[in-house]
């Protein structure tokens, strides 16, 4: 979730009487504010929910080391970080992986296996996002998540806004091919109404698969 301070508590709290536990906050424009809203956000759902930060990409290597230390020190307790830089700094990536505490996750800097091969070999992250859309399909999903486990690298499957149908082979593939963090897999959750009849649901903040073969698509509606 994104926005001012005031409408970001209250997007929180509201996910939290849905069922989620796990709240993503975006981050990545003004540091200062940044931090304001994560320690607003943390206050107001208490210790029990874990929040995770997704900078897009928006800050500075030296932005972004400022602003995760402020939260360490404020014990905002944050999940990890997600991609704090532009996508080609993998040098800055690395530099803030070496310099905080909180766990940092390599987004936009991971297509394929190059470049995961590459963020391994630099040590520029923690935890990687793998997603089906991003990386082209299944198979190749499943030879990151097994290079990234080789090397001890973390790992979530992501996803971005597919609607049930991509987002259920998704979940297909953390069902088979545990992470280690909680995925991120709410992108079809969103919608108002599915497009299709079958397939995954949800039951509050979790994703939940389908008995039937496949995706468990029965048609369109």
């Amino acid at each position: 979730s994104a926005g001012d301070e005031e409408s970001l508590v209250a997007d929180a709290t509201e996910r939290m009487k849905d069922g989620f536990s796990v709240l993503k906050l975006k981050v990545g424009t003004d540091a200062d504010a940044d931090v304001a809203r994560v320690r607003a956000v943390r206050d107001a759902v208490g210790p029990k929910a874990r929040i995770r930060l997704d900078a897009n990409q928006g800050w500075t290597a030296r932005q972004a080391i400022t602003a995760i230390r402020s939260l360490e020190d404020a014990g905002a307790d944050v999940e990890f970080v997600e991609q704090p830089v532009p996508a080609h700094d993998l040098d800055g990536l690395a530099r803030i992986t070496a310099s905080v505490d909180t766990p940092v996750m390599a987004d936009e800097s991971v297509f394929g296996l190059r470049d995961l091969s590459t963020v391994i070999e630099r040590g520029a992250a923690d935890l990687v996002n793998v997603k089906l859309a991003k990386c082209g399909g299944l198979s190749t999903a499943r030879a990151m998540l097994a290079l990234a486990s080789a090397h001890g690298v973390g790992t979530i499957v992501g996803s971005m806004m597919e609607g049930p149908v991509g987002v259920g082979a998704a979940a297909s593939l953390v069902a088979a091919h545990p992470t280690t963090a909680v995925s991120d897999l709410d992108a079809a959750w969103w919608l108002a109404a599915s497009p299709v009849l079958g397939g995954i649901g949800y039951q509050a903040g979790t994703v939940t698969l389908p008995d039937s073969p496949g995706l468990g698509i029965e048609g369109l509606l």
